[in-house]
């Protein structure tokens, strides 16, 4: 039965007056005493809100007389909201924010942001490690104060796959940790000139090469260009021994720096990875931060990193 106003419909159902199987056993139940009426909100229907209430009869099972309140199969447990306006609320975050989102449903901020958490929870409870080829490591400021967040990405795909707090090698190597016990089919890991990233690979992923992002080494810009390992060998040598034989004081410090990480500058030619991905998507990043006016809740903070690729819009506020 429905029932209407100006400015939403409302609609009457009954649950539990006829037989129903008694849940983990495949028994039969008949209606006990005791019934209660659940109201839940359902999609909206064109430009009015839409609500269901629901009567539902507790129930007996004739064999064991085990009593129970029959579960709603279009509503989870404990929500006052229909899956279906679940549904609507996660197809609207795909390209709005959270408050737009709520002011067109007429809801508040927060229950936007709590159904589209849920969501986002169930989504990324654990990420596939299995297919990884080729990551990018790098933090990003999410708080002023040095406040750091490294964020490792899946370079063919452009998805954050794992966000840390922190950027020391005690934040990173839990998930490195990981990377050694499922990610079999990684083979390299673009990195800034950080010694914690290089270091914990190199410690717990010894087969699995660092490659130095050429971005962060603009002094070798002729470097970069070589075809081979080789060439790129020979042309670092000449430019290592030229540097540290110069006599300037900056130019001898940046060659012996670059000695010490040749092997990794090298790994370039062999996979041809760079972080430039992982700044763009870095870049959305502190978009979405602007657009949100920082986060309160650091959990939501990260699932929505997570599902960054696939919004329409970066922005969660």
């Amino acid at each position: 039965m429905w029932s209407t106003s100006l400015r939403k419909l409302s609609s009457t159902c009954c649950i539990g007056r006829t037989r129903h199987h008694a849940p983990a056993v495949d028994r039969m139940g008949t209606p006990y005493k005791g019934a209660k009426i659940r109201k839940l909100r359902m999609a909206p229907l064109g430009n009015k809100a839409a609500f269901l209430s629901v009567e539902i009869h507790r129930l007996k099972c004739s064999i064991c007389d085990l009593i129970w309140w029959p579960p709603l199969p279009f509503a989870r447990p404990k929500k006052r909201f229909t899956i279906s306006f679940e549904r609507y609320v996660i197809e609207l975050m795909r390209f709005a924010t959270i408050e737009h989102a709520a002011k067109f449903l007429g809801v508040s901020w927060g229950l936007v942001k709590d159904v589209h958490k849920d969501y986002l929870m169930r989504e990324y409870q654990e990420p596939d490690l299995k297919s990884i080829r080729d990551l990018g490591v790098d933090e990003i400021s999410i708080r002023k104060g040095h406040e750091y967040m490294t964020n490792f990405i899946n370079l063919e795909t452009g998805e954050i796959i794992h966000s840390v707090e922190g950027k020391s090698i005690e934040c990173v190597t839990p998930f490195i940790l990981q990377l050694k016990e499922k990610a079999i089919l990684l083979k390299a890991i673009a990195i800034d000139m950080n010694a914690a990233y290089a270091s914990a690979t190199k410690k717990y992923l010894p087969n699995v090469d660092v490659v130095f992002d050429r971005f962060h080494v603009v002094a070798l810009l002729i470097f970069w260009t070589k075809q081979s390992v080789k060439e790129g060998a020979q042309f670092l040598c000449w430019w290592i021994m030229d540097a540290v034989e110069s006599g300037i004081r900056e130019l001898e410090k940046t060659g012996r720096t670059l000695l010490g990480y040749g092997n990794d500058l090298l790994n370039y030619f062999k996979h041809r990875i760079t972080n430039g991905k992982t700044e763009g998507i870095n870049n959305k990043i502190k978009t979405m931060m602007r657009q949100a006016y920082g986060f309160r809740d650091m959990e939501y903070f990260k699932l929505s990193l997570y599902n960054l690729h696939k919004a329409g819009y970066s922005f969660v506020r």
